[in-house]
């Protein structure tokens, strides 16, 4: 059944910003409606092909939302139980549509799965990627070694997306903003903005968390 409902404050300040800005990372503590914020967002901004990659156990959470306030949308799920929708399905040319994916798919990007989806992307070249809890993809220090499978792929997927279309925006979400490690902080920005910051340094001082934030 389809549902309204009036975005509070915060919802509509996060939507302007969203409307506003090619890049942005939300770090709103969890259960202020950042799922919402998000929607709403990709649609004042006109957006026609959103790509949301969350964890498994919030996929159902993406799919309640869109079915029952945004049914004009076209939906593709991939969830951690089988190894995705069948790549070769036509994508609407002129219904909205939206793919959320699992993180586990990027774990091993010389799958089948992965390949497939990279070759899948050139044909649904997004307009916005969404990384819903983005602490997902961890990158602990500045060595390439300690960064995650998941964030290098995800690194090569937003690279993929930019290059076919370079307006795309990027829009990351956490509720955990990995406090542990500047450098996490640091990964978190990069994912989000695709920018290197190599200004900033992820050694634990006062100044350095200041610069970060």
């Amino acid at each position: 059944k389809f549902k309204t409902f009036t975005p509070n404050l915060l919802q509509c300040m996060e939507i302007i910003n969203i409307r506003d800005n090619k890049s942005r990372l939300n770090l709103s503590d969890p259960g202020l409606g950042k799922t919402d914020s998000t929607l709403l967002g990709a649609v004042a901004s006109g957006v026609q092909r959103l790509l949301v990659f969350c964890p498994v156990a919030v996929i159902p959470g993406w799919k309640e939302k869109v079915d029952s306030r945004y049914p004009h949308f076209r939906t593709f799920i991939d969830s951690q139980e089988n190894s995705g929708w069948d790549w070769t399905t036509p994508i609407p040319e002129l219904q909205p549509t939206i793919a959320v994916i699992n993180w586990d798919k990027l774990l091993d990007n010389k799958h089948p799965h992965y390949q497939n989806m990279m070759t899948w992307l050139e044909n649904f070249s997004p307009d916005m990627v969404v990384g819903d809890e983005l602490q997902y993809c961890k990158e602990r220090t500045e060595s390439q070694s300690n960064i995650s499978a998941r964030r290098l792929a995800f690194n090569q997927v937003i690279s993929k997306v930019r290059s076919l279309n370079s307006e795309c925006k990027l829009y990351h979400l956490t509720g955990s903003p990995c406090p542990n490690e500047f450098s996490e902080a640091i990964g978190c920005l990069k994912s989000a903005t695709n920018t290197n910051f190599e200004y900033l340094d992820p050694k634990k001082t006062l100044m350095n968390g200041l610069d970060i934030f």
